[in-house]
């Protein structure tokens, strides 16, 4: 692909800007793609400290799950300031012309494509295209699962962050107590005499720690990524997807490559936020 010039940017401020509603603006063309003009270019998904912060945490809380979240992996991708290389295009599909941007798409002229776009003053504006010869799908990076889906995937990992700093808690504190030389005597009494009241107490601790965790956490990662999401159910419904807001694309996707693989089918698992349909 010819490379013809750098661009930085910050996704904020555009037509398909993210808001907490599905948007109704989304139009679905198709045709082939042809005088297709690319650019490398840096893009900044997560604009703030907290928000590469919070994706990282979220990156590690997939991982222990065994799933992907995806604005971790668009952390994990990016420099140390939220930027990381995008792939910017411009052509005309059919006889529309169209731009975007993705992470290492290789659609090349000829190939019939059908794109999700926000329509922009005569321009169409690419959010997602898939390519039906071999049923790939290129989404942006914070795009793969609706809100529904999305939802219960922050509730899922919030648990999990719960467990997991309710786990440090006490083995933080059977440290302290170990290099402390142990249990003061009247600790060590009212464990003994005591044993239904520190019971109670230790159960009323946890589960309020666990509460309180859990809450932070889905408020939280939700208050940080549910836009995105919104326009996820957007992007699926436009394709045609039936309940687009419950639809998981990466998980779907998982599922179906397996399918290949079982069927002798290779597929390149370095592309990061391409995916199967």
């Amino acid at each position: 692909m010819k490379r013809l010039r750098t661009h930085e940017a910050v996704n904020e401020g555009t037509p398909q800007q993210a808001s907490d509603q599905v948007p109704d603006n989304l139009a679905l063309i198709s045709g082939e793609i042809h005088g297709l003009q690319w650019w490398n270019g840096r893009e900044a998904f997560l604009n703030t400290q907290s928000d590469q912060q919070m994706a990282r945490a979220g990156s590690l809380l997939a991982a222990a799950a065994g799933e992907m979240f995806t604005a971790g992996n668009l952390s994990l991708a990016s420099s140390d300031d939220g930027a990381f290389e995008m792939q910017y295009f411009s052509g005309k599909l059919g006889d529309r012309p169209v731009v975007g941007r993705f992470y290492e798409p290789d659609f090349k002229d000829g190939d019939f494509l059908e794109l999700v776009a926000a329509p922009n003053g005569g321009v169409y504006e690419a959010l997602a295209v898939r390519r039906p010869s071999d049923r790939v799908m290129w989404l942006l990076p914070e795009h793969s699962a609706g809100h529904v889906a999305h939802r219960r995937k922050m509730v899922r990992y919030g648990w999990l962050s719960s467990g997991a700093l309710l786990a440090f808690f006490f083995g933080m504190l059977s440290y302290v107590i170990h290099e402390t030389g142990g249990m003061t005597p009247g600790l060590r009494r009212w464990l003994t005499n005591d044993y239904m009241e520190v019971l109670l107490t230790l159960m009323m601790i946890i589960a309020g720690t666990y509460w309180l965790c859990y809450r932070f956490f889905v408020v939280t990662l939700l208050s940080r990524t549910s836009r995105y999401a919104y326009m996820t159910t957007g992007i699926l419904r436009s394709f045609g997807y039936e309940r687009p807001e419950q639809v998981d694309v990466a998980k779907a996707s998982r599922q179906l490559i397996k399918q290949d693989l079982q069927a002798g089918k290779r597929w390149d698992y370095s592309k990061l936020f391409v995916y199967r349909y």
